[in-house]
Parts: structure tokens; sequence; C-alpha cells
């Protein structure tokens, strides 16, 4: 009991860490990463923000570094980490 105590405690501090680094994140970067999380391929998202394939990889890269991931998998554990329940990433995950 002490020992299950101790882990959601871990994951709990966890959590919390990750969702601060979702707050370095601009509104931008934000709207990018809810597309990757989608499964979007890049074109994809610049044809939907009204970028350009250039910028939308820019800001993939920033988000990458600002939240210590490296691809697109990293991010979706990461996104599950913070929000189990959350839908964001569901299409990806049942294809």
């Amino acid at each position: 009991a002490i020992e299950r105590d101790a882990r959601r405690h871990d994951s709990r501090i966890q959590r919390q860490q990750d969702m601060k680094q979702l707050d370095l994140l601009s509104k931008r970067e934000v709207e990018v990463m809810r597309l990757l999380a989608d499964g979007l391929a890049l074109k994809d998202i610049a044809s939907d923000l009204g970028i350009s394939v250039q910028t939308a990889s820019k800001h993939r890269g920033s988000i990458f570094q600002k939240l210590a991931v490296t691809n697109e998998v990293d991010l979706l554990r990461l996104l599950i980490r913070i929000d189990p329940e959350s839908t964001l990433g569901a299409e990806v995950i049942a294809a």
C-alpha cells in the first residue's frame, strides 16, 4: 500500500511537471500540437492553419524542444501521461 501511494505521488508530480511544460507553448504551438496529436501531416497542418509547411515544421521543432520530446510518439506519450482520459490523439490510437 505504501509503495502504491508512493507511485501515485510520483505520478502526480510528473503530471504537474509535464503540465508546466505545456504552459511554455504559444497559442499557435498548441494548435499545431493538437493537430500533430490527431495524426495530421505537416502539409495538412499547414493547410488547416493557413501557414507554410516550413512554418508548421518550425512550430513542430519548437514544440519538441520545449516539451523535451523527439517525435510524435513521444508527444502522444506525454499528452497521455498528462491526461489519460483526453481524446487528444484518439484518432491515431484508434487507427
